[in-house]
């Protein structure tokens, strides 16, 4: 008869170990909670793998923790996946990975191969978002499991579905099988939405568009007049609305080194950014936040001084800080009247537009 364990916030994750990999040692599936009802986690040494399969609802993905379970498996990442998994991972997501990035030259398909692609040969991916089965997989090898949803709500319906004696269960009570996990093809010229779910494409354009952070002292002249001027500037390029560069594969925004946040920028800041078309009324000042950081692609600062603050308060998070005027510091306008701030803004739009370039290049 299968076993339940009841999940407890208070048992560290290493007290079941044991009992699953003992669960794995008999070939059986391990039951665990998901953000879609219920999963199987399934033993790909398991000599009863594909009756196993053969059992669930669902396809099977590979358990995938984080971007090195990829590299030890010799998977190419495309950007935007490598951006998904560092800055949202886990989520309600089912990742169908593209051939083009599995045909590294001398990448070796492992036995369960055949268990976790499509008919296009496209690698599916989960990590169920759950308190369960991320604390499970920090203590676990979880490279070595399948993992498919059964869309059940309760531990026990999952159990009779699989049918299996040595299985084992973790309970967390009844779990929600409302929303499906949206479906995402990932490849080497960005990603496709499959099927739209728990995740928006919205939401998933943000997680995936490469982040461009400015950064100056109180994030209310300097850094949002650089941010407002990219977005309208690259708005422009693009041909879209200042709301749709997400879509389009940029997300610009701003912070301070030195805010408790909240704060609205200057009015001098608003009314020179208005003479360039950008609107700082509903702009307000937000500190910088180690997780943003470390989410951006680019970092860039208005001073030698925040470059150096930075790697003091920060050191090896987030890229290197780059000077966005490479000949030295953007001066600080506050309180130097109208004129310092349209000197400001147009050094401003000047190096932005040459920053504009490369981004859009590459």
């Amino acid at each position: 008869m299968p076993a339940v364990l009841e999940w407890n916030p208070t048992v560290a994750a290493e007290e079941l170990r044991e009992r699953i990999l003992a669960t794995a040692a008999e070939g059986a599936p391990v039951i665990l909670p998901g953000d879609y009802g219920y999963v199987a986690a399934l033993p790909v040494q398991s000599p009863r793998l594909a009756t196993l399969l053969q059992r669930l609802p669902e396809p099977a993905a590979l358990w995938v923790k984080d971007s090195e379970c990829l590299r030890a498996l010799g998977v190419e990442i495309p950007l935007a996946l490598q951006r998904l998994l560092n800055r949202a991972w886990p989520l309600p997501l089912l990742v169908l990975l593209s051939a083009d990035s599995l045909q590294k030259q001398g990448f070796s398909r492992p036995a369960w191969w055949d268990s976790a692609v499509d008919s296009g040969q496209r690698l599916r991916l989960r990590h169920p978002e759950h308190t369960v089965a991320s604390a499970i997989a920090e203590v676990l090898d979880v490279s070595q499991w399948l993992i498919a949803d059964t869309g059940l709500p309760t531990v026990e319906a999952a159990l009779d579905l699989m049918e299996e004696a040595e299985a084992l269960g973790i309970s967390a009570g009844v779990l929600s099988c409302h929303v499906r996990p949206s479906q995402v093809c990932f490849g080497s010229r960005g990603w496709e939405m499959i099927e739209e779910g728990a995740v928006s494409r919205e939401e998933l354009a943000h997680l995936t568009a490469r982040l461009i952070l400015f950064v100056c002292t109180g994030n209310t002249c300097r850094s949002p007049l650089a941010e407002g001027l990219a977005k309208v500037l690259a708005a422009n390029r693009l041909g879209c609305s200042i709301d749709e560069l997400p879509q389009r594969g940029l997300w610009i925004t701003s912070a301070g080194l030195c805010t408790s946040g909240g704060w609205p920028a200057s009015a001098e800041a608003i009314q020179v950014a208005a003479e360039y078309g950008v609107d700082l009324n509903r702009h307000r000042s937000q500190p910088l936040q180690p997780w943003l950081l470390a989410m951006a692609d680019q970092v860039i600062t208005m001073t030698q001084g925040h470059q150096q603050l930075l790697r003091e308060q920060y050191p090896g998070l987030g890229p290197p800080p780059r000077l966005l005027w490479e000949d030295g510091d953007v001066a600080d306008p506050i309180g130097a009247g109208p004129d310092a701030y349209r000197a400001c803004a147009a050094l401003l739009r000047e190096q932005v537009e040459r920053l504009l370039a490369e981004w859009l290049a590459s």
